[in-house]
C-alpha cells in the first residue's frame, strides 16, 4: 500500500518541482556562478501554504541592479577572479570599472542586453503547476478511497 498523501504531502511535492524548475530557469540562463543562489532556494510547507524563498540578492538575477548605486565591491571583485583571471594587479582596478559602470548604467539584465530569471516561472508557472498538481493529487486520492468504498 503507498504513502498516505495529505495536503502536506501534496505541498512537499508540488514544493520540490517548484524549485526544481526555479534552479533549472537559473542554470538554463547561466546566472550560476558560486552556486550560493541556487543552495539559497529553498520552500517550506505546513501543510496549509506554501512559501519558497531565497537570497536577498537574487532580486538582481530577476530584474537586474539599475543605476544610482554601487554594487558591493567584495563580491564583483571574487567574480573578477572567478570569471576574468586577470593578472593579479589588474583585479582591483577591472572591479573596480565593472563597479563604476553598474552604478552608472545598471545590470545588462536591467537595461534588458541579457535575459534575467524567468518571472513567469516563478508566479504565473508556480502558481499553475501549484494549483493543477494538488487538483491532479486530490483527484487521484479521491478516486483511489471511492474505488475502495466500492469493494
Amino acid at each position: 500500500m503507498g504513502k498516505k498523501l495529505d495536503s502536506r504531502g501534496i505541498l512537499d511535492r508540488r514544493g520540490k518541482k517548484l524549485v526544481a524548475a526555479i534552479k533549472q530557469d537559473m542554470q538554463d540562463r547561466g546566472v550560476v556562478d558560486t552556486g550560493a543562489a541556487l543552495r539559497g532556494v529553498k520552500y517550506k510547507s505546513d501543510g496549509k501554504s506554501l512559501t519558497v524563498s531565497w537570497l536577498a540578492r537574487t532580486k538582481y538575477l530577476v530584474f537586474g541592479r539599475g543605476p544610482g548605486k554601487r554594487p558591493p565591491f567584495d563580491l564583483i571583485r571574487d567574480w573578477v577572479v572567478r570569471k576574468l583571471n586577470p593578472p593579479e594587479n589588474m583585479v582591483w582596478p577591472v572591479a573596480a570599472a565593472i563597479c563604476k559602470k553598474i552604478e552608472t548604467e545598471g545590470t545588462a539584465i536591467y537595461r534588458g542586453s541579457r535575459r534575467g530569471l524567468s518571472i513567469e516561472i516563478i508566479r504565473d508557472g508556480a502558481v499553475k503547476a501549484i494549483t493543477t498538481g494538488i487538483r491532479t493529487d486530490y483527484k487521484q486520492r479521491i478516486s483511489k478511497k471511492i474505488k475502495k468504498s466500492w469493494r
